[in-house]
C-alpha cells in the first residue's frame, strides 16, 4: 500500500546541547503545526458565525434527520437542539406548505440542487411562522451527498403586515363599491324623487282637469241620451251624428277616468295580499271577454310566494288593464298565459331586466316576486317600444286607447316599489313583467 505524502507547515525552534567541556553533542527541537492551528482557528470562527447568525440555520443527514439548529432557529420555532436531534424535519411541518412543493424540494436536493422558496412551517407551540429558505446539499470526499443545510429567514412579520395591507385594500375596495353604489343610489333617488315630484304634479293637474271636464260631459251625455230618444224615429241622419257625438263623449268620459287614477297613484292603502287571489279575481271579472274573443288562459302559478304588501285594488286595476290590452292584442283569438314565481335576483337580471332608476332598489341575491303576462299577439314594432309607456300614446285603432292605460299602471307599481316591464317576445307577442321586492 502507497502512503500519501502530504507536506504542512511547521514553527520550529531548536538550540544545541553541549556537554561539561562547551562541545556540542546534540540538538534540542521543538515543533508546531501552524497549518492545524489556522484551519483550527478557522473552524472555530465558522462555528461562531453560524452559532451567532442573525438567521436560523438546519442542518439534517440525506434522510431529512434534523443533526444541528443554531440558537436564532431555536428563538424562533422554541425547539431546543437537544428536542430535535434525531427527528425528522417533518415535525416542522404546519399543513399549509402545498405536497407539490415538498417533492419539488427533495427533488432538487437529492439532485445536488439548490432550491430556494417560502415555508409555513409550525413552532414548538402550534402558532405558524413563515421563512424564506435556501437549502443546499453537502458532499464528502467521494462526491456523496450526506447531509442537506437550510438557512433560513423569519419572514412572519412581513407576511401579516402584507395579509393587513391586502385586507386593507379589500376594505378600502369594498367602501369605494358602496360609495360608488351610494352616490348611484343618491343619484337615483334623486331622480325618482324628479320623478314622482313630476307625476304627483302631472297627477294633480289631471285630476283638477278632470273634475272640471267630469260634471259637464255628464250634462252633455245625458242631453244626448235625450235627443237620441227623440230624432232616432225622425231623422235618420241626425241620430247618426247623435249616436257619434255620444260615442265621442264616452271616449272622452274614458280619458277623465283614466286621468283621475293617475291623480290617485300614489294613494296606497297596504295590506297583506295573495298575489294568486288577485290574479283569479282579475281573470274572473275577464271571464266573459276572454271567451267572447276566444283568448285561451293558461295560469302557470307557482307552489307558493311570498306575502306581500299591496294596494289591493290599485294592483287589481293594474293586472285587469294588462290583461284587456293582451286580449286586445289577439283580435282573432290566442293564448294568455300567466306566470308567476319568487327567485333570487341574479346579477344579469339586476343589469339587464332593470332600469337604471330601479338598480337602487333591486339588488343582486334580492328575493322578488314576478308576474308575466304574455300574449300570442303580433307584439309592437321595435320603433314603438320606448315610448308605449309615455302618456296619450297608443298602438290600438282609434277609438280603442286613452294612451293612459300602460302610464297608469307603471306608476302605480312604482308606487309599490316595483318595476314594470315589456318587450317582445321571440316567438311573437309581447310580455309584461312585473316585479316586487318580497
Amino acid at each position: 500500500m502507497k502512503t500519501e505524502l502530504r507536506s504542512e507547515p511547521l514553527l520550529t525552534a531548536k538550540v544545541p546541547l553541549r556537554d561539561d567541556y562547551a562541545r556540542i553533542v546534540g540538538l534540542l527541537g521543538m515543533n508546531r503545526n501552524t497549518g492545524r492551528r489556522r484551519a483550527d482557528e478557522q473552524l472555530l470562527m465558522l462555528s461562531r458565525v453560524v452559532e451567532q447568525s442573525a438567521t436560523m440555520v438546519l442542518i439534517s443527514n440525506s434522510r431529512g434527520d434534523i443533526e444541528y439548529v443554531n440558537p436564532k432557529f431555536t428563538q424562533v420555532t422554541g425547539y431546543t437542539l437537544e428536542e430535535l436531534a434525531g427527528e425528522n424535519v417533518r415535525i416542522l411541518k404546519s399543513g399549509h406548505t402545498p405536497s407539490e412543493e415538498y417533492t419539488e424540494l427533495w427533488s432538487a436536493i437529492s439532485a445536488g440542487r439548490e432550491w430556494r422558496g417560502q415555508f409555513c412551517n409550525k413552532k414548538k407551540n402550534g402558532d405558524l411562522y413563515w421563512a424564506t429558505a435556501i437549502i443546499s446539499s453537502i458532499r464528502n470526499a467521494e462526491g456523496v451527498i450526506t447531509h442537506y443545510v437550510s438557512v433560513q429567514e423569519d419572514i412572519t412579520e412581513r407576511k401579516q403586515a402584507e395579509e393587513q395591507l391586502r385586507q386593507l385594500n379589500v376594505s378600502l375596495l369594498r367602501k369605494q363599491q358602496e360609495l360608488l353604489a351610494a352616490m348611484e343610489g343618491l343619484k337615483t333617488a334623486q331622480m325618482q324623487l324628479i320623478e314622482a315630484e313630476k307625476m304627483k304634479t302631472i297627477g294633480c293637474l289631471a285630476a283638477g282637469v278632470a273634475h272640471e271636464v267630469k260634471n259637464p260631459l255628464g250634462v252633455i251625455r245625458l242631453g244626448l241620451e235625450y235627443l237620441s230618444h227623440q230624432t232616432r224615429s225622425k231623422d235618420p241622419d241626425t241620430a247618426q251624428v247623435v249616436d257619434d257625438m255620444s260615442r265621442a263623449v264616452a271616449r272622452a268620459s274614458s280619458v277623465v277616468g283614466e286621468l283621475l287614477s293617475l291623480g290617485k297613484a300614489q294613494e296606497l292603502v297596504m295590506e297583506t295580499v295573495d298575489l294568486h287571489k288577485l290574479l283569479d279575481s282579475s281573470l274572473a271579472l275577464l271571464r266573459v271577454a276572454l271567451a267572447t274573443d276566444h283568448v285561451k288562459v293558461v295560469f302557470e302559478r307557482a307552489s307558493s310566494l311570498p306575502a306581500l304588501r299591496l294596494d289591493a285594488r290599485k294592483v287589481e286595476q293594474v293586472f285587469i288593464n294588462l290583461i284587456i290590452n293582451a286580449i286586445h292584442a289577439m283580435p282573432d283569438g290566442g293564448t294568455l298565459t300567466v306566470r308567476t314565481c319568487a327567485k333570487q335576483l341574479d346579477p344579469t337580471e339586476a343589469d339587464t331586466v332593470l332600469d337604471p332608476q330601479m338598480r337602487s332598489r333591486f339588488r343582486s341575491g334580492d328575493t322578488v316576486v314576478v308576474v308575466e303576462i304574455d300574449d300570442t299577439g303580433t307584439g309592437i314594432p321595435e320603433d314603438k317600444l320606448p315610448k308605449v309607456f309615455e302618456p296619450f300614446f297608443t298602438t290600438k285603432a282609434e277609438g280603442k286607447g286613452t294612451g293612459l292605460g300602460l302610464t297608469v299602471c307603471k306608476t302605480i307599481i312604482g308606487f309599490h316599489g316595483g318595476v314594470l316591464n315589456l318587450r317582445n317576445r321571440p316567438e311573437g307577442g309581447v310580455r309584461v313583467s312585473i316585479m316586487f321586492k318580497a
